[in-house]
């Protein structure tokens, strides 16, 4: 008995006192093997409830809890965090000419190199909606967070997918790039009000501006500093990176001061 009651205490979910007789043993092995059937259920509803059944990203109701927790924890103890938005581009018109199934198949296959670009564990791989994915990088500088980010985006601008008919077919993605860095106990009032909302916004805003002048390209950005900088003002941030990574009719750069990828 003192031998059973350690083994409860240690985690045992069924114990056995000798002598048993055979119907006893079977009810104790339908009762172990009932709980492994509860607990894969209750895995099973866990990942439904975090994770995108198309792609097996994680989902925006994960995302939007992680990515809360994760500020709230940089405006207390400091730190650095960054954030891949990336869309395909032109996906509806793939989608119209190839039809569905493949655009899930794209979907899929872009999602692959969503997950096999994350670096360790701390990276979290998210399906945002529709053709729009995320990767957050948790404590990572915006600086270091450019090569992953840049190469993710080439890998994806170098893949073809074949259709039914057996025709391959190019996609191309862009992204905005954006990175947060807090010192401890360092809070003005736009950094106070910086959320994960705005941390979304700027970073949207970012990869918006990317697709409008040329796609196929990332654009990174101090979400933190443009958004207090602007006063918080989203129309500023889009005018202000517009300006920044416009292009002549010729298709070169023209007032840039930035960096383009």
């Amino acid at each position: 008995k003192v031998y059973a009651a350690l083994a409860k205490k240690h985690g045992a979910k069924e114990i056995l006192i000798m002598p048993i007789t055979p119907a006893e043993l079977h009810i104790a092995i339908d009762e172990v093997l009932q709980h492994r059937r509860d607990q894969a259920y209750l895995k099973g509803i866990t990942e439904l409830a975090v994770k995108d059944p198309l792609t097996g990203l994680y989902n925006r109701r994960y995302f939007d809890h992680v990515l809360s927790t994760e500020i709230e924890k940089l405006k207390r103890y400091g730190g650095s965090m960054a954030m891949l938005f990336c869309d395909i581009d032109d996906f509806k018109a793939c989608n119209t000419q190839h039809g569905h199934d493949f655009g899930d198949e794209v979907l899929r296959g872009v999602a692959s190199v969503v997950v096999n670009s994350c670096r360790t564990k701390e990276d979290i791989p998210v399906r945002y909606g529709g053709e729009e994915m995320i990767i957050l990088y948790i404590d990572t500088q915006l600086e270091h967070a450019k090569f992953p980010a840049k190469r993710f985006i080439d890998t994806l601008n170098a893949k073809r997918f074949r259709t039914a008919s057996g025709e391959m077919v190019e996609i191309s993605v862009s992204g905005g790039l954006g990175g947060i860095s807090i010192k401890a106990g360092e809070l003005d009032e736009f950094t106070d009000r910086f959320d994960r909302t705005a941390f979304c916004k700027v970073t949207n805003i970012a990869l918006y501006v990317a697709k409008e002048t040329g796609k196929r390209q990332l654009i990174p950005l101090n979400a933190l500093e443009f958004y207090r900088r602007s006063e918080g003002d989203y129309k500023a941030i889009k005018q202000t990176l517009r300006g920044l990574y416009s292009t002549s009719s010729e298709g070169q750069p023209v007032s840039f001061t930035g960096t383009r990828y």
